[in-house]
């Protein structure tokens, strides 16, 4: 499994969707992995956080695994779906990997999120202003409500590899939970959490 997170917050896009950001001073990152329970703090990382969570999600798929990104229902997984999508298009992967957002309330904070365009970071309000679509039509996600559907998206794509951002951030509730207990005994599965304040002792 691997925790990526960033005090202070992301750089790039991630730390940029809404506009105008607080200062920060502060930006270091890290990746924590963890093997047989003991973590392993890897040394700062910087900019390189949002190439190395992709990289981490592909290893993960390359190898026929899936993964799980815990997110809650709104905020956060809106960058790491701009993020992810993007990926998703620039590579074409849509035809060997899913990428899947599942939440009770997805279509809702997308719905959300698309009329929100004018409190977002420029550069998102340009892609709009120059016809080339709305940041938020997501051509490569697919917006489930429950985990049977995406049960059924996985089954429709032959089984294919599936990378899911599903809520219940902290594990213990939603589809979240569900999925981790699904996958959590795969090996070639991976656990990846976004958010450094899910992670307090039990």
């Amino acid at each position: 499994d691997a925790l990526m997170t960033m005090r202070g917050g992301p750089r790039g896009l991630l730390g940029k969707l809404y506009q105008p950001p607080p200062p920060k001073t502060d930006t270091t990152s890290s990746i924590i992995h963890y093997n047989k329970g003991k973590s392993i703090l890897s040394p700062p990382v910087g900019s390189r956080s949002e190439a190395e969570m992709i990289e981490s999600v592909m290893a993960a798929l390359r190898r026929d695994g899936n993964v799980l990104l815990p997110v809650d229902a709104s905020g956060r997984v809106l960058e790491l779906l701009l993020v992810l999508d993007r990926h998703w298009e620039r590579q074409r992967l849509g035809g060997a990997y899913n990428l899947c957002w599942v939440g009770p309330m997805a279509s809702n904070t997308i719905e959300f999120a698309r009329s929100q365009l004018e409190w977002m970071a420029e550069p998102l309000g340009a892609q709009f202003d120059s016809q080339r679509g709305h940041p938020y039509s997501l051509k490569s996600v697919r917006i489930c409500s429950s985990v049977a559907e995406l049960e059924s998206v996985i089954e429709a794509s032959n089984g294919n590899p599936t990378a899911v951002l599903a809520s219940g951030a902290s594990l213990d509730h939603g589809p979240a939970r569900d999925l981790l207990l699904k996958w959590g005994d795969n090996p070639d599965n991976l656990v990846l959490i976004t958010d450094s304040t899910r992670c307090v002792p039990r």
